[in-house]
């Protein structure tokens, strides 16, 4: 059986992170870019541009982060319990003992 260079603790940790992350980006973004877009120093039309820009590419970021996370989380726990399970070695019984 080949091996991964995956581990499940490491991609549940992934998991938990990218899922934290996205929560606070989905949860802190809309008053942060309010806040920033009722500046105003930021009157010229540049700087409105790049706030666009900045405000658009941080949502798509938050919309990917959670659901990344989620598969990562769900992926890990899968990996451990298959990890957990192929470690476990059974009993042999009397049937399965030669003779």
């Amino acid at each position: 059986m080949r091996t991964s260079k995956f581990r499940a603790r490491v991609v549940l940790w992934w998991g938990i992170g990218l899922l934290l992350v996205g929560v606070l980006v989905e949860l802190f973004l809309p008053p942060l870019s309010f806040g920033i877009m009722a500046v105003g120093s930021t009157g010229t039309q540049v700087d409105q541009g790049l706030l666009a820009l900045l405000d658009s590419a941080l949502r798509v970021a938050a919309s990917l982060l959670t659901p990344v996370g989620t598969a990562l989380l769900g992926a890990g726990v899968v990996m451990a319990y298959l990890e957990r399970r192929d470690t476990v070695v059974p009993e042999p019984t009397e049937a399965s003992l030669p003779e």
